[in-house]
């Protein structure tokens, strides 16, 4: 059965994306067996952008926001806000770049060492182990008459990680996986036979950094947006209380000798013809093998 076909497509089409889940299952008797499963999720890269008209001129910035529920976020959302929030329309706001790093604090017994911590951290929240960072951050002694005797804490090692993805929907799931603390017990141990269950020390949260271009046709740049104005209109566009800065500001102008293309980066707009090159990347899954693969 296919159980999951879709075709993406934000405001950007540097979002844009197709992917399926499928899932072959026998039946025996009454119940269903699982015996393979697939699934892909190809995001499209843009290429070389149209030129903007001579004497444009772009300001960029990242655009670094804090939010504790996913579930409310989308990226038109986002783009509404910059454009509110600078005096421009929608259509003037390029959206280069989405990073998506999802912050929690886990303990761990002394036993485990750090590369095990990671591996079980990836295994819970089913990420590439590329995906996560994880930094050594205390060390904790605890009662040992607590603990079973066979799995006795001598002390904790709390650390702090980051898992990062560029995907919206992978984000919100590991926003849930992470706080988790049972499917992170799982996973330790199968990483770890008979370690101390971990703890989950901090609930997780979320940081964006969003890549923005503002673009004025008339030769008089954009000025950046304050921190304090994009707060008020992401909270309400995204229904939540969020934190927000404003960071790494800068100005460039078109001239006949330059492309916007140069200039922008692999940018996209909302309704820009971009030359699009597939960034895929397979994930398949059997009962005896997993690939990945990227072209």
């Amino acid at each position: 059965n296919i159980t999951d076909l879709y075709i993406e497509r934000g405001p950007d089409i540097a979002w844009s994306g197709v992917g399926w889940k499928f899932t072959l299952a026998e039946k025996n008797s009454t119940e269903w067996r699982t015996t393979y499963t697939h699934s892909f999720d190809i995001d499209f890269v843009p290429g070389t952008p149209p030129p903007l008209s001579e004497g444009a001129v772009t300001t960029k910035f990242d655009l670094a926001v804090e939010i504790a529920d996913m579930s409310t976020f989308d990226v038109q959302s986002v783009v509404s806000s910059i454009a509110a929030a600078s005096d421009i329309e929608t259509a003037d706001v390029i959206v280069e770049k989405i990073v998506f790093e999802v912050q929690a604090s886990y303990a761990f017994d002394s036993s485990v060492t750090p590369a095990q911590a990671k591996q079980t951290v990836a295994l819970a929240n089913n990420v590439l182990e590329s995906q996560v960072s994880l930094t050594a951050v205390s060390r904790r002694r605890l009662d040992s008459s607590r603990a079973l005797s066979s799995l006795r804490r001598l002390a904790d090692v709390q650390y702090e990680t980051v898992i990062t993805t560029t995907d919206t929907a992978q984000a919100t799931a590991v926003m849930t996986s992470s706080a988790n603390v049972a499917t992170l017990t799982a996973a330790l141990a199968e990483v770890v036979e008979d370690a101390p269950a971990p703890l989950i020390k901090a609930a997780p949260k979320v940081k964006v950094t969003v890549t923005t271009a503002l673009v004025s046709e008339t030769g008089t740049a954009v000025e950046a947006p304050t921190a304090s104005t994009l707060n008020s209109e992401l909270s309400s566009a995204l229904n939540q209380t969020v934190e927000t800065e404003v960071q790494a500001s800068s100005t460039d102008s078109e001239s006949s000798d330059s492309a916007s293309s140069e200039e922008l980066g692999p940018a996209g707009t909302a309704d820009g013809a971009l030359l699009l090159s597939p960034l895929l990347s397979v994930l398949c899954v059997s009962p005896v093998a997993a690939l990945t693969a990227a072209f």
